[in-house]
C-alpha cells in the first residue's frame, strides 16, 4: 500500500486509471458523486459505505489470501487543507493530540541531498513520500523518500501535479491539473 501525505489522492488517481464499469457502480454507495458533491440526506447528514478493495488501494493487487493482521495508521495533517469545515458551536473540550515532528538535523540533511540533485531510489510498494519545504538554492520541490533494499519492478509510474490547490480549502484537490511540464526521468 502506498504511504503518502494524502492517501485519498492516491486512491483517486488509481481509480481514474483502473476502475471498471462494475467498480464505478460501487462508488455510488461510497459517497462518490463526481464531479458533484456527495448526496446529502434531508437532515444534512450523509452516509457512505466503502468496499475494502477501494480503500487506499489495498488488497487490489493480491489474488490470494493475506494472512496476519492488517493495520491502518491515520495521522492528522498539521493544517486544515483537507478538513470538513462546519460552522456550528460545540461545547469546549480539552484535547491532547500527539504530533510527530522531524528532527531539524535530519530535515537539513534531507534538504541538502535534494538540493544537490542526488538520485533517490524508490522501491515499488515499499516507499514513504513526504512533502518538504523548498531548500535555499534548490531548483525543484524537495521530496524525501525512505527506501528499503527490496526493490520490485513497478507496473506503472504515475506523476500528477496540483497547482495552487493543496492549501486552498475552497478548491477541489482531487481535480487533477492539466499542465505543461518539463520532461522528468524515472530510474527504475
Amino acid at each position: 500500500m502506498e504511504l503518502v501525505q494524502d492517501p485519498g489522492i492516491v486512491s483517486t488517481v488509481r481509480g481514474y486509471l483502473c476502475y471498471t464499469s462494475e467498480d464505478s457502480k460501487h462508488l455510488a454507495i461510497s459517497g462518490w458523486n463526481f464531479p458533484n458533491s456527495p448526496k446529502l440526506n434531508p437532515d444534512g447528514t450523509f452516509t457512505f459505505l466503502i468496499p475494502l478493495r477501494h480503500f487506499f488501494n489495498i488488497f487490489n493487487d493480491y489474488r490470494t489470501v493475506i494472512c496476519g493482521m492488517q493495520t491502518f495508521t491515520f495521522t492528522r495533517a498539521n493544517n486544515d487543507a483537507n478538513c470538513l469545515i462546519v460552522k456550528e458551536k460545540t461545547p469546549t473540550r480539552n484535547t491532547t493530540v500527539k504530533m510527530d515532528t522531524q528532527n531539524s538535523g535530519i530535515k537539513e540533511k534531507l534538504l541538502e541531498g535534494v538540493a544537490a540533485n542526488n538520485s533517490i531510489i524508490m522501491p515499488y510498494r515499499q516507499w514513504d513520500v513526504q512533502v518538504k519545504t523548498l531548500a535555499a538554492g534548490a531548483i525543484s520541490d524537495a521530496w524525501a523518500v525512505k527506501t528499503t533494499s527490496h526493490v520490485e519492478s513497478p507496473r506503472y509510474v504515475i506523476e500528477c501535479f496540483q497547482v495552487e490547490k493543496l492549501l486552498d480549502k475552497l478548491k477541489k484537490i482531487l481535480h487533477i491539473s492539466i499542465l505543461k511540464t518539463s520532461p522528468t526521468l524515472n530510474y527504475l
